[in-house]
């Protein structure tokens, strides 16, 4: 009796002919006496397709997936001998030997005296990458990036679901040139590729050179699914260096966060497409930089090429319109400079941080200044507005100079409750600070009262402060902004008509209309003749209309004798006939379109 397997060599899960021969050296057949059994040897089975064949007449039961082929007792062997042959596979890399003993074959015509044997070889899949130096650090390998020069090993390690528990079945040493790496005869299976600087079975933590840090798989360790042919492209990323991350954010408090504290909490949002940079401590050599993103989160690596020790600092450039309120230096270990808006810290190679921080928050606004001429005896009112970019807390007061130095000037500071520019009943005086939160709106009027006994051409020129204290600011942060009103003293002509102009919208977008209402009055004594009312077509717009609201009485006409061809530029102009009484007004108006 012999035995053979066809191919001797498979790979995992691959298949092999098993030929059992047996032979009758005699004239006449032999029968069988018992079951001739050969049990294949552990990890063969017999193939999903068994393809059971030979030349013996008998029955051979060889079931798909079991693991014994048999052939019946009763049946015979010819004289001169007969075959039998099945398939059979194996995912078990190695080689192993399939025995059917002596005396297994039991015939009327005797037993076989020595046993059969045949081996077959299963060969696993090479699973195969490279460990690069990612020294673009963009977490992928590209033309050129190769082995760090480093010592390491990739180690195959069991994998259950998304745990993987040692010890490793095999280690594979990296070559530090090129990166390259093979684990050979991979059964099929689940498995966690581990990167590691020791080749210790049992240690399956993952591990990096000294002043390394992961990019492509960056904790180290990746999870492949062995099959029955090679697998490639299992690589890994190292960059020499460290890594910082942070963000720039809106330290307004939205979101019941809290303002002005350098500390994003709340619904308190990221500042995108600014620019912040890391260089070195006197800001000579920048290593990185680039533009936050619309989160406000930006991500910086320190080349390796930076001794361990110096001082490194990340610098925020504020957008224009914007205060900077605080800030935290994350886990750099280092500091937060607000007068310098940086984060200083002492380099690591090596080293992943995170949480650098940079709070801003809009400026504080004050508009707008104010000129404009008056009889004696009268009252102006000169309008103001005062919004806050951040939580904080504001109070007016006034100062003045007059010109000549004369008695009876007196300002008086009222809030305009209803911001529309004109003095009404519901206008309170304005005394002691006001507390307000971000993009909060204050309008005030300045209360100018011209002495009866002012002379033509005197003046008064007042300055309005606003003092603002930002919220929990610390150190404190504080804002003095001021405006002028200057008051002169004119004639009935020169100094009667008083203007006040007002948009229809607050905001609007390219290619949306603004309606501009100037409403005039006649804020002398007298009778105004001879009124002409000029204005211009505001930049970044183009005119489309212009017009004349109700005539109060007295005024005969209004004509818009000046204007711009429609979509062009430039004056507007208004002509009125007869006469405003005192205390009379009306509006004019025109419409632009904002350029898209």
């Amino acid at each position: 009796m012999a035995k053979a397997f066809a191919p001797s060599t498979i790979a995992s899960g691959g298949t092999s002919t098993l030929t059992i021969s047996l032979g009758n050296a005699n004239a006449t057949a032999a029968t069988l006496s018992a079951i001739l059994t050969d049990t294949l040897p552990s990890g063969v089975t017999v193939a999903g397709t068994p393809n059971v064949g030979g030349t013996c007449a008998g029955t051979v039961t060889a079931a798909a997936g079991s693991g014994t082929v048999s052939y019946a007792s009763g049946a015979t062997i010819p004289a001169g001998g007969c075959t039998i042959t099945v398939d059979v596979t194996s995912g078990s890399p190695g080689t192993v030997t399939n025995t059917i003993a002596a005396g297994a074959l039991q015939t009327n015509q005797g037993n076989n005296a020595s046993a059969a044997t045949a081996n077959l070889t299963v060969s696993g899949a090479d699973l195969s990458g490279i460990v690069y130096h990612d020294a673009n650090h963009n977490g992928s390998r590209e033309f050129g990036e190769s082995g760090t020069g480093e010592t390491l090993y990739v180690k195959l390690v069991p994998r259950s679901g998304g745990s993987c528990a040692g010890p490793a079945d095999d280690v594979a040493s990296v070559d530090s040139g090129t990166g390259a790496y093979t684990l050979s005869g991979v059964p099929p299976g689940d498995y966690c590729l581990i990167l590691d600087t020791n080749n210790t079975l049992a240690d399956v933590t993952p591990g990096r050179p000294s002043r390394w840090i992961g990019m492509e798989e960056s904790d180290g360790r990746r999870e492949v699914t062995a099959v029955n042919f090679d697998l490639s492209g299992f690589d890994f990323g190292l960059y020499l260096g460290s890594r910082l991350s942070g963000t720039v954010f809106k330290d307004t408090g939205a979101g019941g966060g809290t303002a002005n504290n350098g500390t994003k909490d709340g619904g308190e949002s990221g500042l995108g497409n600014l620019l912040v940079s890391l260089t070195d401590n006197s800001g000579s050599t920048t290593y990185d930089s680039g533009l936050t993103a619309g989160d406000g989160t930006f991500e910086f690596y320190a080349p390796g090429s930076i001794s361990d020790g110096t001082t490194l600092r990340v610098v925020e450039r504020n957008l224009g319109g914007y205060v900077s309120t605080g800030g935290g230096a994350g886990t750099t270990g280092g500091g937060y400079d607000r007068a310098t808006d940086a984060v200083s810290f002492s380099f690591a190679a090596g080293r992943t941080d995170s949480g650098l921080l940079f709070g801003d928050v809009p400026a504080t606004t004050f508009l707008t200044d104010g000129s404009r001429s008056a009889l004696p005896g009268t009252v102006l009112f000169f309008p103001h507005t005062f919004v806050a970019g951040t939580a904080g807390s504001v109070s007016f007061c006034t100062s003045a100079v007059a010109g000549p130095a004369i008695s009876g000037w007196s300002e008086t500071l009222f809030r305009d409750t209803d911001c529309n520019g004109l003095f009404g009943a519901g206008d309170v005086p304005l005394s002691g600070s006001l507390s307000l939160v971000a993009d909060q709106k204050v309008c005030i009027f300045v209360k100018e009262e011209v002495p009866a006994t002012a002379p033509t051409n005197a003046q008064n020129a007042v300055t309005v402060t606003a003092t603002f204290d930002y919220a929990n600011a610390a150190p404190a942060i504080q804002d003095v902004l001021t405006r002028s009103d200057l008051t002169r003293v004119g004639t009935v002509t020169s100094a009667g008509l008083l203007l006040h102009k007002a948009v229809d919208k607050a905001t609007a977008l390219p290619g949306e209309d603004l309606t501009y209402t100037l409403t005039y009055t006649n804020n002398s004594s007298g009778q105004l003749s001879s009124i002409v009312v000029n204005d211009m077509v505001p930049a970044y717009t183009t005119f489309l209309s212009a017009g004349c609201g109700v005539l109060p009485s007295n005024l005969t006409a209004c004509t818009v004798d000046q204007e711009p061809a429609v979509g062009g530029t430039g004056a507007v102009r208004w002509s009125f006939g007869g006469s405003l009484s005192s205390g009379a007004s009306g509006t004019v108006n025109y419409v632009v379109r904002i350029i898209p």
